[in-house]
């Protein structure tokens, strides 16, 4: 009976934790620099190949808030820390740069064309004030 019960358990902590992987495992067209505004707030969303995400938000006052964590994905959320996240409305994909053109700023001044969009809804339980809604993103 104990090893059976055991087993039940090791079986449903693994299902649980395997739900959402580290982006760099299980979807890896999250990882890159990403670039969107909203009027005139700026939205950066960057994570790394060893999953580690930085969102950064920029008000046209010089304010901004930046959040931190392991992103964590799967076909509908994107995770930053273990409890906010982002709803995936629109999975990454590339886009026809002629059809829809978008530069995003370097920090240099200078702008380079986007060659990928993606839409997330969010960012969900953050614990700051930030703007909420379906975001585009680009890189």
């Amino acid at each position: 009976m104990k090893k059976s019960l055991f087993l039940l358990a090791a079986i449903l902590l693994f299902t649980i934790s395997s739900c959402k992987d580290k982006v760099t495992l299980s979807q890896p067209a999250f990882i890159g620099y990403w670039y969107g505004t909203n009027g005139s707030t700026k939205f950066i969303l960057n994570i790394d190949l060893k999953s580690h995400a930085t969102y950064k938000i920029e008000w046209p006052d010089s304010n901004s808030v930046t959040i931190e964590g392991t992103a964590r994905a799967n076909t509908t959320r994107l995770n930053i820390t273990s409890k906010q996240y982002f709803e995936v409305v629109e999975y990454p994909h590339q886009i026809d740069t002629l059809a829809d053109p978008y530069f995003i700023p370097a920090p240099d001044g200078s702008a380079f064309r986007a060659n990928y969009r993606m839409v997330l809804n969010g960012l969900h339980k953050a614990k700051q004030d930030i703007p909420t809604g379906d975001f585009k993103f680009y890189k």
